[in-house]
């Protein structure tokens, strides 16, 4: 119906527009020039019309932008142009988005994508996006039989209306029958390494996950109660009796969403004689939250409506929340020691990204100092990626509190000035949890501890640098250097490389950290390069997709070339492949790393091959049990 307007009313315009021209032939030259304004216009709107259009159309799939207590980031630039461009440029803004050729990542160029026996299309019409897919809420008769009974699924051309993500992935969003509910397509594009991923390889999943067609009804995300908790200002589900009426105060995290509501804001400052008062005080403007002027806790709240963990039993509750209001009884938080919720570690850490607040808030630089996120990151004073505050530098963040330590920081850390072992952070917030393909940094500040290690499962920041050593050689020095009691450890704890240990042995999470650690640049540095690759190797054939896609990274990391190999293939094709990169790497580094010391000698037998004993039982010790990360 919308492609049929638009139809009618370019016929109309050409046609209109031939008719004034032929007049304005005949005319005299005062009538032609008079003829011409309004021809000028009418042309004008012709090249004007669509993609205004377009815009106008996708709004109407999508949830409603618009409540009345909110001004939008548009009346924000009026009158704060630099915060504003400062915020344009940030990957908040763009966290959430109409599906437009200025937000649209992924190539739609009539490809298709298959998958499990699956095939979508991805393709483009002028401004509009176009997916082809098996529609999960329709079906349809056999066109064979007739009967009832047997019900296909209906094959469906949709337009993309929304994106999700524009920084590592992005995901598309296509219409419903259902009001204004937007439901995931089944592809997301890694931006990263420029290709399209199936969604369920694109998270940590059971492997049965990967084995689904990526249409399949379990896939069937939803957009409204879910994404619009984190990915929106002010989202509110509205959902009654099957219709989605979804609302939100605008799409991707925009001002509001750190300064709360600003419509009464706008109209308190309508006099310029109130806003030159108001900037010339210097105090605290009641009429809207600025985060700087909070208390650490309060400020990082902010900031913890969305960067946290939830209890997702109740998704209803999360627009309740305005910036500086009251935190605890708006929003159901998970239990950081629930022993039953994969998205901690053992000791209440956060393993997953995004979530960066329940990490922060079990540090004691946060619940006894006056440590915030805003103690290191800043919206308008840092570039984009990380969003670190241009006045912190390398460990400054760390030192602004503890100037004790910044006169002689080796002989705090025992590394050398500047070096990567003498970095805070690499140390006391080192990559703990996962996020996007790749290893994020913990949230939690806290030390290093081996007998933490053993009895929760987080790697030791010591041993994801110096990937070659064991638990028992970080647990000496340990000991040597601060005191730390040496915690009782079983043979291979004692004398196999910890990382090795993660790697082979782990869960999904562990394998994936300990396969990202051993490409991870300072690690090669510290332990030397060569040796990882026929242990990298294993998890070509990994069961989590993830955990295959950051291996293979490591190994080019490495430098070694998988021009056949793709993380994405059938288990049936991976074990052609995997098994000849795996022979294929032992003899080229094997002697390299039997002749190293430390924790890859119980790896090697005495000719300098691969222990394979060690390694099948390593493997066969694999902690196989099912995972379902949510990012």
């Amino acid at each position: 119906m919308q492609d049929l307007e638009l139809a009618l009313y370019f016929i109309v315009i050409i046609g209109t527009t031939a008719l004034l021209w032929s007049i304005a032939r005949r005319a005299r030259k005062t009538a032609r020039l008079l003829l011409i304004l309004p021809l000028s216009g009418i042309v004008g709107a012709f090249f004007w019309y669509p993609p205004d259009a377009d815009i106008q159309l996708l709004k109407q799939e999508v949830p409603a932008v618009g409540r009345s207590e909110f001004a939008s980031s548009d009346a924000c630039r009026q009158c704060h142009i630099g915060h504003y461009e400062s915020w344009h440029r940030s990957y908040h803004r763009t966290m959430t988005q109409l599906a437009t050729k200025d937000s649209v990542r992924a190539p739609f160029d009539g490809r298709s994508l298959e998958s499990n026996g699956s095939t979508c299309k991805v393709d483009r019409n002028g401004e509009w996006f176009f997916v082809q897919m098996k529609d999960p809420e329709g079906s349809s008769q056999d066109a064979t039989t007739g009967s009832s009974q047997v019900n296909l699924p209906v094959v469906v051309n949709l337009p993309v209306v929304m994106t999700t993500g524009s920084h590592h992935l992005q995901a598309y969003w296509v219409p419903s029958q259902h009001g204004n509910k937007v439901r995931l397509f089944p592809w997301v594009y890694h931006i990263d390494s420029d290709r399209w991923i199936p969604n369920g390889d694109s998270f940590i999943l059971p492997p049965e996950y990967s084995r689904l067609p990526p249409d399949s009804k379990q896939y069937g995300q939803v957009w409204n109660n879910n994404c619009i908790v984190c990915h929106s200002v002010a989202g509110d589900v509205g959902y009654e009796s099957g219709n989605w009426q979804s609302r939100v105060a605008e799409l991707g995290i925009s001002c509001e969403a750190c300064h709360g509501p600003g419509a009464a804001h706008v109209s308190h400052h309508q006099n310029p004689l109130t806003r030159y008062t108001q900037r010339i005080s210097g105090s605290a403007d009641p009429t809207i939250v600025n985060p700087a002027r909070l208390s650490p806790r309060k400020s990082s709240e902010t900031c913890g409506q969305c960067h946290v963990a939830f209890d997702e039993k109740v998704p209803t509750e999360y627009n309740k929340y305005r910036a500086g209001g009251e935190y605890e009884s708006a929003f159901h938080l998970a239990d950081n020691h629930n022993p039953d919720d994969v998205r901690f570690w053992r000791d209440g850490t956060m393993r997953v990204g995004g979530r960066e607040f329940s990490g922060m808030k079990e540090s004691a630089c946060y619940l006894k100092g006056e440590m915030s996120c805003l103690s290191c990151h800043s919206m308008h004073a840092s570039e984009p990626n990380k969003q670190m505050r241009k006045d912190i530098h390398d460990d400054q963040a760390c030192l602004q509190c503890h100037q004790e330590l910044s006169d002689d920081i080796s002989k705090h850390t025992h590394h050398a000035v500047q070096s990567e072992g003498s970095r805070c952070y690499n140390c006391h917030m080192p990559y703990t949890s996962y996020a996007l393909f790749t290893a994020i940094r913990s949230h939690r500040v806290d030390s290093p501890s081996v007998a933490n290690s053993l009895a929760s499962g987080k790697p030791v920041a010591c041993n994801q640098c110096h990937v070659d050593q064991s638990l028992g050689w970080t647990a000496d020095y340990m000991e040597k250097w601060y005191g730390t009691t040496r915690p009782e450890l079983d043979d291979e704890q004692r004398d196999v490389a910890a990382s090795i240990l993660w790697l082979l042995r782990g869960d999904a999470v562990q394998r994936s950290l300990a396969a990202w650690s051993l490409g991870w640049e300072p690690a090669r540095i510290a332990s030397d390069e060569g040796w990882q690759v026929p242990f990298l190797a294993q998890l070509l054939d990994d069961p989590y997709s993830v955990t295959r896609f950051i291996a293979q990274r490591s190994l080019e990391n490495l430098g070694v070339k998988l021009k056949e190999y793709d993380s994405l293939v059938s288990p049936d094709e991976r074990a052609l492949i995997a098994p000849s990169l795996q022979q294929g790497t032992y003899p080229a580094h094997a002697e390299a790393a039997h002749a190293k010391a430390g924790g890859l000698k119980p790896l090697f037998d005495e000719q300098g091959g691969l222990n394979r004993e060690a390694l099948q039982r390593f493997l066969k010790q694999r902690d196989d049990r099912p995972i379902t990360l949510n990012e």
